[in-house]
């Protein structure tokens, strides 16, 4: 017994710890690192993905503004990119222009998304059609999960600019990518991110509200005299 107590003070055994942060950080005891976005959920908390090119400029202005209109203790919102450079910080006009909605972005770094992470999610937000057939080849069962982002707030591409880098122009559906322009327009694709959150926000409180309502019983058939 003695022997054992020795050897326990002098080697103790190492804990692996990870804790449960905001989207992205990076968090660990002893020798664990992992992402907390890949941690698990408790059980009553859902996860919504939130995706763009580079992780960059939209989908974390996104990610952010609908975290703050959903009930944190149900819902967990994270974001990340179809092509994203993994730990590039925010663009510096980004995180400028996001200030002015009182978002900080001085922390985030891009992440890349898989395809566990198409799966851990039980909605995912798309800024194009392209990112959406992305996913689609990483995870090819997810598409009655997909919604764009801009159907929720449809507007005419007035600046001609594309959803991702050297495509074509973006359709009303989709958020030309402001990676590259000027303040102006970060500030009103920020607009835009803000308006379509709102709306996309109002639909998950209604979709759950509809999921809560009982199923109505059809009246019973008076009998036949």
């Amino acid at each position: 017994m003695r022997e054992l107590i020795r050897w326990y003070r002098e080697s103790p055994p190492r804990l692996r710890v990870v804790f449960h942060t905001a989207p992205g950080e990076i968090v660990a005891a002893g020798k664990a690192v992992r992402r907390a976005s890949e941690t698990l959920l408790p059980p009553n908390r859902r996860r919504i993905l939130v995706v763009c090119f580079g992780n960059v400029c939209r989908s974390p202005v996104a990610a952010r503004l609908l975290q703050a209109r959903l009930d944190e203790t149900k819902w967990e919102v994270v974001s990340g990119g179809t092509n994203a450079s993994v730990g590039k910080p925010a663009s510096r006009i980004m995180r400028t222009a996001a200030a002015e909605y009182g978002i900080d972005l001085s922390a985030h770094r891009a992440a890349r998304v898989t395809a566990d992470d198409i799966r851990d999610a039980e909605l995912v937000i798309t800024m194009s059609q392209l990112q959406t057939d992305r996913l689609l080849n990483l995870e090819p069962g997810s598409k009655r999960r997909i919604r764009l982002l801009g159907a929720f707030n449809p507007q005419a591409n007035t600046w001609g600019l594309p959803a991702d880098p050297r495509k074509s122009a973006a359709s009303e559906e989709e958020i030309p990518d402001p990676n590259g322009e000027d303040l102006a327009f970060h500030r009103e694709c920020c607009e835009r991110l803000d308006t379509s959150v709102g709306q996309l926000a109002r639909w998950i409180v209604r979709r759950e509200a509809s999921r809560r309502m009982p199923p109505q019983r059809r009246p019973l058939s008076a009998p036949a005299l």
